[in-house]
């Protein structure tokens, strides 16, 4: 049951960072990093005057994405692909099922680096994946892991290509504004049909809600109500944009 459940957040994961590749490669962003602390000034001396210590300079803030376009369909494309451009983000998920409840955060730094804490009623997990590698914490301690960080972003960027994802999207609507965290959104429902196992047999068909910044152009929330191996679920996941967010191995 656990394993399904991981694999829900995996999903919803996926789904909000699936803009982390494109089907033309860019470069990666420069990680984010966080001011310098201003330098004190020199002590005053009778033939000198103390010098004024320099202001500390901001951590940027995230890339504005572009407007998006008037029908729906591309608009959800282009939000999702816009994440690439917009720096690192946070999300912070909630999965409530009839087998439990997951609370997740996910920190993604585009476009080869994720972490990830689970926790359940009995159970914890966190892991570190940085391009090839990929690290988990069992009972307090960091081991490597045996799943890397490219076999995950594998997955991203095959559902990251516009034709990819206009493959997995459909019966789409826009169903009006409203308000995340102040900040006024799109919002649009559609249907998600992700295909995975050997030969596509599998599969995990999912009704989202997505909200999407009218101002920057990027997902801010998204709920999404499915099933998989039998288990219903509904998932509520916020999205957070901060430039400050670094992820480094563990060990």
């Amino acid at each position: 049951m656990k394993r399904l459940l991981i694999s829900l957040f995996l999903l919803s994961l996926l789904l909000t960072a699936c803009g982390g590749s494109s089907a033309s490669p860019t470069a990666a962003p420069p990680a984010a990093t966080s001011a310098p602390a201003a330098t004190t000034a020199p002590a005053a001396t009778s033939a000198a005057v103390a010098t004024t210590a320099p202001a500390a300079t901001p951590v940027p803030a995230a890339t504005v994405a572009p407007a998006l376009p008037g029908d729906p369909k591309s608009a959800i494309i282009a939000a999702i692909q816009n994440q690439m451009k917009a720096g690192p983000y946070r999300t912070t998920t909630n999965i409530v099922s009839d087998s439990g409840t997951i609370e997740m955060t996910g920190e993604i730094v585009p476009p080869d680096k994720i972490h990830t804490v689970m926790k359940m009623a009995d159970f914890e997990n966190e892991n570190i994946f940085i391009g090839e590698q990929g690290w988990t914490k069992k009972e307090g301690v960091w081991e490597v892991s045996p799943v890397s960080g490219s076999m995950i972003l594998e997955q991203v960027g095959l559902l990251a290509t516009e034709d990819s994802l206009s493959k997995t999207i459909s019966n789409v609507q826009a169903v009006g504004t409203d308000e995340v965290n102040g900040e006024r959104a799109r919002v649009y429902t559609y249907t998600s049909t992700y295909i995975f196992g050997e030969a596509g047999a599998d599969q995990i068909i999912s009704q989202v809600k997505l909200w999407v910044s009218e101002k920057r152009g990027l997902p801010v929330k998204q709920e999404i109500e499915g099933e998989a191996g039998g288990i219903k679920s509904k998932t509520v996941q916020i999205i957070e944009y901060d430039a400050a967010i670094t992820i480094k191995p563990p060990m």
